[in-house]
Protein backbone atom coordinates (compact mmCIF):
# COMPACT_ATOMS: atom_id res chain seq x y z
CA UNK A 1 0.00 0.00 0.00
CA UNK A 2 0.93 3.46 -0.87
CA UNK A 3 1.46 5.54 2.10
CA UNK A 4 3.31 9.05 2.36
CA UNK A 5 6.30 8.87 4.50
CA UNK A 6 5.02 10.58 7.35
CA UNK A 7 2.07 9.11 7.58
CA UNK A 8 3.87 6.05 7.77
CA UNK A 9 5.53 6.50 10.78
CA UNK A 10 3.21 8.82 12.40
CA UNK A 11 5.33 12.18 12.84
CA UNK A 12 5.02 15.81 12.08
CA UNK A 13 7.58 17.16 10.30
CA UNK A 14 5.81 20.60 10.08
CA UNK A 15 8.18 22.12 13.06
CA UNK A 16 10.06 24.17 10.31
CA UNK A 17 7.99 27.10 9.32
CA UNK A 18 8.70 26.04 5.81
CA UNK A 19 6.54 23.31 4.85
CA UNK A 20 7.95 20.33 3.23
CA UNK A 21 6.71 17.73 0.92
CA UNK A 22 6.22 14.61 1.93
CA UNK A 23 7.46 11.74 0.11
CA UNK A 24 4.96 8.73 -1.12
CA UNK A 25 6.74 5.48 -1.13
CA UNK A 26 5.72 1.36 -1.57
CA UNK A 27 6.59 0.58 2.22
CA UNK A 28 8.33 -2.93 1.97
CA UNK A 29 6.42 -5.08 4.86
CA UNK A 30 6.53 -9.06 3.18
CA UNK A 31 9.85 -11.27 3.66
CA UNK A 32 10.57 -11.73 -0.06
CA UNK A 33 12.03 -7.94 -0.71
CA UNK A 34 14.07 -8.36 2.87
CA UNK A 35 15.42 -11.43 2.31
CA UNK A 36 16.96 -10.49 -1.69
CA UNK A 37 18.11 -7.38 0.34
CA UNK A 38 19.94 -9.98 3.50
CA UNK A 39 21.44 -11.75 0.62
CA UNK A 40 23.03 -8.70 -1.14
CA UNK A 41 24.48 -7.23 2.59
CA UNK A 42 25.69 -11.15 3.26
CA UNK A 43 27.66 -11.25 0.15
CA UNK A 44 29.24 -7.45 0.80
CA UNK A 45 29.98 -8.89 3.98
CA UNK A 46 31.66 -12.28 3.19
CA UNK A 47 33.53 -10.45 0.34
CA UNK A 48 35.23 -7.51 2.90
CA UNK A 49 35.87 -9.84 6.10
CA UNK A 50 38.05 -12.97 6.51
CA UNK A 51 36.83 -16.11 7.69
CA UNK A 52 39.09 -18.53 10.01
CA UNK A 53 38.11 -21.78 10.70
CA UNK A 54 39.76 -23.31 13.66
CA UNK A 55 43.10 -21.50 14.48
CA UNK A 56 43.90 -21.71 10.86
CA UNK A 57 42.68 -19.29 7.70
CA UNK A 58 41.11 -20.49 4.31
CA UNK A 59 44.87 -19.53 3.03
CA UNK A 60 46.57 -21.89 5.03
CA UNK A 61 45.92 -25.64 6.09
CA UNK A 62 42.65 -25.18 8.77
CA UNK A 63 42.84 -27.18 12.30
CA UNK A 64 38.95 -27.86 12.94
CA UNK A 65 39.43 -31.81 13.88
CA UNK A 66 39.63 -33.12 17.57
CA UNK A 67 38.06 -29.97 19.07
CA UNK A 68 38.80 -31.24 22.64
CA UNK A 69 42.47 -30.47 22.26
CA UNK A 70 41.59 -27.31 19.99
CA UNK A 71 38.44 -25.55 22.31
CA UNK A 72 39.17 -22.44 20.51
CA UNK A 73 37.61 -24.14 17.35
CA UNK A 74 34.47 -24.50 18.46
CA UNK A 75 34.31 -21.17 20.13
CA UNK A 76 36.94 -18.17 21.38
CA UNK A 77 35.76 -17.92 24.74
CA UNK A 78 34.07 -20.54 26.09
CA UNK A 79 34.07 -24.31 25.09
CA UNK A 80 31.29 -25.89 25.34
CA UNK A 81 31.71 -30.14 25.64
CA UNK A 82 31.91 -31.45 21.87
CA UNK A 83 30.05 -35.03 22.87
CA UNK A 84 26.71 -33.07 24.23
CA UNK A 85 23.73 -33.80 21.75
CA UNK A 86 23.24 -29.96 21.55
CA UNK A 87 26.35 -29.52 19.99
CA UNK A 88 25.29 -29.71 16.17
CA UNK A 89 26.28 -27.78 13.86
CA UNK A 90 30.06 -27.25 13.68
CA UNK A 91 31.06 -30.40 15.16
CA UNK A 92 29.19 -32.26 12.73
CA UNK A 93 30.68 -29.53 9.82
CA UNK A 94 34.27 -30.56 10.92
CA UNK A 95 33.37 -34.39 10.82
CA UNK A 96 33.32 -33.66 6.93
CA UNK A 97 36.13 -31.76 6.62
CA UNK A 98 39.67 -32.34 6.59
CA UNK A 99 43.35 -30.88 8.05
CA UNK A 100 43.92 -29.80 4.31
CA UNK A 101 40.93 -28.34 2.83
CA UNK A 102 37.60 -26.63 4.77
CA UNK A 103 34.80 -28.78 3.44
CA UNK A 104 32.02 -26.86 2.00
CA UNK A 105 29.35 -27.37 4.61
CA UNK A 106 31.63 -25.59 7.40
CA UNK A 107 31.77 -22.61 5.01
CA UNK A 108 28.12 -23.14 4.17
CA UNK A 109 27.42 -23.12 7.97
CA UNK A 110 28.97 -19.85 8.52
CA UNK A 111 27.12 -18.04 5.25
CA UNK A 112 23.30 -19.05 7.18
CA UNK A 113 24.64 -17.42 10.21
CA UNK A 114 26.09 -14.34 8.32
CA UNK A 115 22.79 -14.29 6.51
CA UNK A 116 20.21 -14.62 9.23
CA UNK A 117 21.78 -11.92 11.22
CA UNK A 118 21.75 -9.92 7.93
CA UNK A 119 17.96 -10.49 7.32
CA UNK A 120 17.23 -10.06 11.13
CA UNK A 121 18.89 -6.42 10.98
CA UNK A 122 17.33 -5.38 7.87
CA UNK A 123 13.50 -6.80 9.08
CA UNK A 124 14.12 -4.97 12.36
CA UNK A 125 15.42 -1.49 9.80
CA UNK A 126 12.38 -2.33 7.74
CA UNK A 127 9.83 -1.92 10.61
CA UNK A 128 11.98 1.13 12.06
CA UNK A 129 11.93 3.09 9.06
CA UNK A 130 8.96 2.07 6.97
CA UNK A 131 11.39 1.68 3.74
CA UNK A 132 10.81 0.81 0.65
CA UNK A 133 12.28 -1.95 -1.43
CA UNK A 134 14.96 0.44 -3.22
CA UNK A 135 15.50 1.29 0.50
CA UNK A 136 15.97 -1.78 1.71
CA UNK A 137 19.05 -2.53 -0.89
CA UNK A 138 20.50 1.01 0.47
CA UNK A 139 20.00 -0.38 3.92
CA UNK A 140 21.90 -3.72 2.31
CA UNK A 141 25.06 -1.65 1.31
CA UNK A 142 25.29 -0.26 4.92
CA UNK A 143 24.63 -3.65 7.07
CA UNK A 144 27.08 -5.50 4.83
CA UNK A 145 29.91 -2.42 5.17
CA UNK A 146 29.62 -1.16 8.56
CA UNK A 147 32.07 -2.32 10.75
CA UNK A 148 29.67 -2.26 13.81
CA UNK A 149 27.74 -5.96 12.88
CA UNK A 150 30.56 -7.97 11.47
CA UNK A 151 34.29 -9.24 12.85
CA UNK A 152 34.44 -8.66 16.49
CA UNK A 153 32.57 -6.37 19.49
CA UNK A 154 35.19 -3.52 19.99
CA UNK A 155 34.95 -4.29 24.01
CA UNK A 156 34.40 -7.74 24.94
CA UNK A 157 36.30 -9.05 20.78
CA UNK A 158 33.87 -11.24 20.67
CA UNK A 159 33.07 -12.79 17.31
CA UNK A 160 29.76 -10.92 15.92
CA UNK A 161 30.02 -11.97 11.80
CA UNK A 162 33.19 -12.48 10.61
CA UNK A 163 36.79 -13.02 11.62
CA UNK A 164 36.02 -16.89 12.74
CA UNK A 165 33.71 -19.45 12.65
CA UNK A 166 31.92 -19.94 15.73
CA UNK A 167 28.70 -21.84 17.20
CA UNK A 168 28.63 -18.36 19.35
CA UNK A 169 27.94 -16.90 15.76
CA UNK A 170 24.92 -18.73 14.64
CA UNK A 171 23.27 -18.67 18.25
CA UNK A 172 23.88 -14.54 18.04
CA UNK A 173 21.61 -14.85 14.46
CA UNK A 174 19.00 -16.92 16.09
CA UNK A 175 18.99 -14.65 18.80
CA UNK A 176 18.79 -11.39 15.87
CA UNK A 177 16.05 -13.16 14.23
CA UNK A 178 14.00 -13.52 17.50
CA UNK A 179 14.20 -10.25 18.50
CA UNK A 180 13.10 -8.76 15.28
CA UNK A 181 10.26 -11.20 15.45
CA UNK A 182 9.70 -9.78 18.71
CA UNK A 183 9.51 -6.03 17.66
CA UNK A 184 7.20 -7.15 14.79
CA UNK A 185 4.36 -8.39 17.45
CA UNK A 186 5.74 -12.54 17.12
CA UNK A 187 6.38 -12.77 20.69
CA UNK A 188 5.82 -16.60 21.18
CA UNK A 189 8.09 -17.45 17.98
CA UNK A 190 10.67 -14.96 19.89
CA UNK A 191 10.46 -16.87 22.66
CA UNK A 192 11.22 -20.19 21.03
CA UNK A 193 13.90 -19.63 19.11
CA UNK A 194 15.28 -18.88 22.41
CA UNK A 195 15.20 -22.73 22.90
CA UNK A 196 17.19 -23.53 19.47
CA UNK A 197 19.72 -20.97 20.28
CA UNK A 198 20.07 -22.06 24.01
CA UNK A 199 20.94 -25.53 22.28
CA UNK A 200 23.73 -24.01 20.15
CA UNK A 201 25.43 -21.67 22.61
CA UNK A 202 23.57 -21.15 25.96
CA UNK A 203 24.82 -18.07 27.45
CA UNK A 204 24.29 -16.41 24.29
CA UNK A 205 20.70 -17.30 24.31
CA UNK A 206 20.06 -16.25 28.08
CA UNK A 207 21.43 -12.56 27.05
CA UNK A 208 18.86 -13.19 24.31
CA UNK A 209 16.16 -13.81 27.48
CA UNK A 210 17.07 -10.29 29.04
CA UNK A 211 16.59 -8.44 25.27
CA UNK A 212 13.25 -9.91 24.51
CA UNK A 213 12.02 -9.38 28.22
CA UNK A 214 12.85 -5.55 27.37
CA UNK A 215 11.15 -5.49 24.57
CA UNK A 216 8.21 -7.33 25.97
CA UNK A 217 7.59 -4.54 28.64
CA UNK A 218 7.60 -2.33 26.34
CA UNK A 219 4.93 -4.03 24.51
CA UNK A 220 2.87 -4.89 27.19
CA UNK A 221 2.58 -0.91 27.97
CA UNK A 222 0.75 -0.60 24.34
CA UNK A 223 -1.20 -3.40 25.28
CA UNK A 224 0.08 -6.51 23.49
CA UNK A 225 -0.95 -10.11 25.40
CA UNK A 226 2.54 -10.49 26.37
CA UNK A 227 1.76 -12.95 29.23
CA UNK A 228 -0.33 -15.39 26.78
CA UNK A 229 2.55 -15.12 24.40
CA UNK A 230 5.48 -16.19 26.55
CA UNK A 231 3.90 -19.14 28.01
CA UNK A 232 3.24 -20.36 23.98
CA UNK A 233 6.43 -19.58 23.15
CA UNK A 234 8.38 -20.93 26.82
CA UNK A 235 7.08 -24.61 26.50
CA UNK A 236 8.37 -24.87 22.70
CA UNK A 237 11.43 -23.53 23.94
CA UNK A 238 11.57 -25.80 26.98
CA UNK A 239 10.80 -28.76 24.72
CA UNK A 240 13.76 -27.17 21.92
CA UNK A 241 16.26 -26.70 24.51
CA UNK A 242 15.78 -29.85 26.21
CA UNK A 243 19.50 -31.43 24.55
CA UNK A 244 21.06 -28.64 26.43
CA UNK A 245 19.19 -28.73 29.52
CA UNK A 246 20.08 -32.41 29.75
CA UNK A 247 23.52 -31.53 29.27
CA UNK A 248 23.96 -28.74 32.02
CA UNK A 249 21.99 -30.91 34.37
CA UNK A 250 23.97 -33.70 33.93
CA UNK A 251 27.29 -31.20 34.22
CA UNK A 252 25.94 -29.52 37.67
CA UNK A 253 25.65 -32.64 38.93
CA UNK A 254 29.28 -33.11 38.70
CA UNK A 255 29.54 -36.04 36.12
CA UNK A 256 31.16 -33.55 33.42
CA UNK A 257 32.64 -31.07 35.20
CA UNK A 258 30.94 -27.22 35.06
CA UNK A 259 34.33 -25.43 33.89
CA UNK A 260 36.66 -28.34 32.42
CA UNK A 261 39.32 -27.11 30.30
CA UNK A 262 37.41 -24.18 29.33
CA UNK A 263 38.20 -21.73 32.42
CA UNK A 264 41.57 -22.98 31.84
CA UNK A 265 41.98 -21.97 28.04
CA UNK A 266 40.16 -18.66 28.74
CA UNK A 267 42.40 -17.43 31.63
CA UNK A 268 45.54 -18.44 29.68
CA UNK A 269 44.67 -17.11 26.36
CA UNK A 270 42.42 -13.79 27.76
CA UNK A 271 42.50 -13.36 31.23
CA UNK A 272 41.98 -9.66 31.12
CA UNK A 273 38.90 -9.77 29.00
CA UNK A 274 37.12 -11.57 32.09
CA UNK A 275 37.49 -8.20 34.30
CA UNK A 276 35.57 -5.10 32.84
CA UNK A 277 39.14 -3.17 34.79
CA UNK A 278 41.28 -4.73 32.09
CA UNK A 279 39.73 -4.05 29.13
CA UNK A 280 42.00 -1.20 27.29
CA UNK A 281 40.41 2.87 27.56
CA UNK A 282 39.92 2.60 23.79
CA UNK A 283 37.25 -0.05 23.89
CA UNK A 284 35.08 0.88 26.66
CA UNK A 285 35.33 4.48 24.66
CA UNK A 286 34.45 3.25 21.41
CA UNK A 287 31.63 1.34 23.54
CA UNK A 288 30.72 3.99 25.05
CA UNK A 289 29.75 5.61 21.63
CA UNK A 290 28.32 2.52 20.61
CA UNK A 291 25.92 2.90 23.44
CA UNK A 292 25.30 6.71 23.19
CA UNK A 293 24.44 6.22 19.15
CA UNK A 294 21.58 3.41 19.76
CA UNK A 295 20.17 5.14 22.30
CA UNK A 296 20.44 8.34 20.33
CA UNK A 297 18.96 6.92 17.19
CA UNK A 298 16.02 5.10 19.17
CA UNK A 299 15.08 8.74 20.66
CA UNK A 300 14.92 10.08 16.65
CA UNK A 301 13.00 6.96 15.65
CA UNK A 302 10.27 7.64 18.54
CA UNK A 303 7.63 5.56 20.14
CA UNK A 304 8.25 3.27 16.79
CA UNK A 305 11.39 1.99 18.35
CA UNK A 306 10.14 2.01 22.20
CA UNK A 307 10.12 -1.79 21.88
CA UNK A 308 13.85 -2.14 20.49
CA UNK A 309 14.93 0.51 23.16
CA UNK A 310 13.72 -2.02 25.67
CA UNK A 311 15.31 -5.04 24.24
CA UNK A 312 18.48 -2.83 23.95
CA UNK A 313 18.22 -1.30 27.78
CA UNK A 314 17.66 -5.52 28.42
CA UNK A 315 20.78 -6.50 26.90
CA UNK A 316 22.57 -3.64 28.82
CA UNK A 317 21.71 -4.95 31.75
CA UNK A 318 23.13 -7.75 30.74
CA UNK A 319 26.25 -6.54 30.08
CA UNK A 320 26.19 -4.17 33.47
CA UNK A 321 25.95 -7.65 35.30
CA UNK A 322 28.67 -8.55 33.82
CA UNK A 323 30.85 -6.03 34.92
CA UNK A 324 29.60 -6.62 38.26
CA UNK A 325 30.03 -10.15 39.31
CA UNK A 326 33.58 -10.38 39.04
CA UNK A 327 33.82 -8.29 42.37
CA UNK A 328 31.17 -10.48 43.96
CA UNK A 329 31.85 -13.93 42.90
CA UNK A 330 34.46 -15.98 41.08
CA UNK A 331 32.55 -18.43 39.99
CA UNK A 332 33.49 -20.21 36.83
CA UNK A 333 29.90 -19.53 35.84
CA UNK A 334 30.41 -16.20 35.02
CA UNK A 335 33.56 -16.92 32.55
CA UNK A 336 31.17 -19.91 30.78
CA UNK A 337 28.00 -17.42 30.36
CA UNK A 338 30.52 -13.82 30.16
CA UNK A 339 27.60 -11.61 30.29
CA UNK A 340 30.23 -8.79 29.29
CA UNK A 341 29.77 -10.14 25.75
CA UNK A 342 26.47 -9.15 25.39
CA UNK A 343 28.13 -6.39 23.32
CA UNK A 344 27.96 -7.89 20.74
CA UNK A 345 24.09 -8.06 20.42
CA UNK A 346 24.20 -3.98 21.67
CA UNK A 347 26.16 -3.34 18.96
CA UNK A 348 23.98 -5.58 15.98
CA UNK A 349 21.02 -3.15 18.03
CA UNK A 350 22.54 0.27 17.48
CA UNK A 351 23.53 -0.49 13.95
CA UNK A 352 20.15 -1.47 12.87
CA UNK A 353 18.43 1.96 14.79
CA UNK A 354 21.64 4.34 13.05
CA UNK A 355 20.60 2.18 9.85
CA UNK A 356 16.88 3.17 10.44
CA UNK A 357 17.57 6.62 11.03
CA UNK A 358 19.66 7.02 7.87
CA UNK A 359 17.31 5.90 5.28
CA UNK A 360 14.60 7.41 6.76
CA UNK A 361 16.26 11.13 6.25
CA UNK A 362 18.13 9.33 2.71
CA UNK A 363 15.46 10.70 0.15
CA UNK A 364 14.82 14.66 1.68
CA UNK A 365 11.89 14.84 3.41
CA UNK A 366 13.67 16.17 6.38
CA UNK A 367 15.30 18.90 5.06
CA UNK A 368 19.35 19.71 4.45
CA UNK A 369 20.43 19.26 7.92
CA UNK A 370 19.12 16.36 8.94
CA UNK A 371 20.22 14.54 5.58
CA UNK A 372 23.71 16.20 6.47
CA UNK A 373 23.59 14.53 9.60
CA UNK A 374 22.41 11.18 8.38
CA UNK A 375 24.87 10.97 5.76
CA UNK A 376 27.75 12.01 8.15
CA UNK A 377 26.68 9.30 10.30
CA UNK A 378 26.15 6.82 7.24
CA UNK A 379 30.57 7.77 6.55
CA UNK A 380 31.62 7.64 9.97
CA UNK A 381 29.88 3.73 10.14
CA UNK A 382 31.52 2.71 7.12
CA UNK A 383 35.10 4.25 6.62
CA UNK A 384 36.55 3.02 9.76
CA UNK A 385 36.13 1.75 13.56
CA UNK A 386 37.70 4.94 15.05
CA UNK A 387 35.13 7.09 13.45
CA UNK A 388 32.71 5.73 15.69
CA UNK A 389 32.46 9.03 17.94
CA UNK A 390 32.11 11.21 15.13
CA UNK A 391 28.92 9.03 14.47
CA UNK A 392 27.99 9.05 17.88
CA UNK A 393 28.36 12.97 18.23
CA UNK A 394 26.20 13.34 14.82
CA UNK A 395 23.57 11.21 16.28
CA UNK A 396 22.82 12.89 19.38
CA UNK A 397 22.94 16.35 17.20
CA UNK A 398 20.26 14.33 14.79
CA UNK A 399 18.49 14.07 18.11
CA UNK A 400 18.71 17.24 19.00
CA UNK A 401 17.31 18.31 15.79
CA UNK A 402 14.03 15.65 16.22
CA UNK A 403 13.15 17.09 19.13
CA UNK A 404 12.54 20.89 17.35
CA UNK A 405 16.36 22.33 19.54
CA UNK A 406 17.92 23.26 16.06
CA UNK A 407 14.61 24.83 14.55
CA UNK A 408 16.57 28.35 14.21
CA UNK A 409 19.57 26.51 12.29
CA UNK A 410 17.32 24.89 10.20
CA UNK A 411 15.11 27.45 9.34
CA UNK A 412 18.38 29.43 8.41
CA UNK A 413 19.70 26.82 5.63
CA UNK A 414 17.98 27.25 2.47
CA UNK A 415 15.57 24.56 1.21
CA UNK A 416 16.95 22.55 -2.12
CA UNK A 417 15.19 19.96 -4.60
CA UNK A 418 14.31 17.09 -2.47
CA UNK A 419 15.25 14.58 -5.43
CA UNK A 420 18.47 16.28 -6.04
CA UNK A 421 19.42 16.07 -2.23
CA UNK A 422 17.90 12.61 -2.11
CA UNK A 423 19.99 11.61 -5.21
CA UNK A 424 23.35 13.44 -3.92
CA UNK A 425 23.01 11.77 -0.56
CA UNK A 426 22.48 8.34 -1.68
CA UNK A 427 26.13 8.82 -4.12
CA UNK A 428 27.77 10.09 -1.02
CA UNK A 429 27.19 7.03 1.22
CA UNK A 430 27.79 4.93 -1.72
CA UNK A 431 30.83 6.22 -2.70
CA UNK A 432 31.97 6.12 1.16
CA UNK A 433 30.72 2.51 1.44
CA UNK A 434 32.81 1.53 -1.45
CA UNK A 435 36.10 3.48 0.06
CA UNK A 436 35.38 1.49 3.74
CA UNK A 437 35.49 -1.79 1.75
CA UNK A 438 38.68 -0.81 -0.09
CA UNK A 439 40.27 0.34 3.04
CA UNK A 440 38.78 -3.35 4.91
CA UNK A 441 40.44 -5.35 1.90
CA UNK A 442 43.45 -3.59 2.53
CA UNK A 443 43.48 -4.58 5.52
CA UNK A 444 42.87 -8.34 5.25
CA UNK A 445 45.58 -8.27 2.38
CA UNK A 446 48.23 -6.99 4.59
Amino acid sequence: MAVSYEAARGWNLLTDATERQGVTREVATRLRPVAVAAAAATLLLLLTTSVRFGIGSMSRPPVMVDSAALPQVMHGWFYQDPHRTSSLIWPSAGRFATEGTPHALMFACYAAAVFGCCFALLRIVARLAAVDAAGLMAGALLIGLTWLDSAYAVLSNAAIAGGSVTAAQAATALVALSLACALDGSLGVAVALLGVAFDIESAVALWGIAGVAGASVALARDGAPVGRAWLRGGICALVLAMPALAWWGWAIAGHGGLAGDSAAWLGLVAPGRILAWSVPLQSWVLFGCTVVLGLSAFSVLGPDARAACGAFVGLLGVFVLGCLLPLLTDSPLVAILRPMAADTLLQLLAAAAAVAVVLRDLPGGGGVLRVALSVAIAVCLLLHPYSLPLAALAMLTRAAAAHGEMLGLERRIRDCDQATLGRVALVVVVVAGLAGAAVRSGLLLR
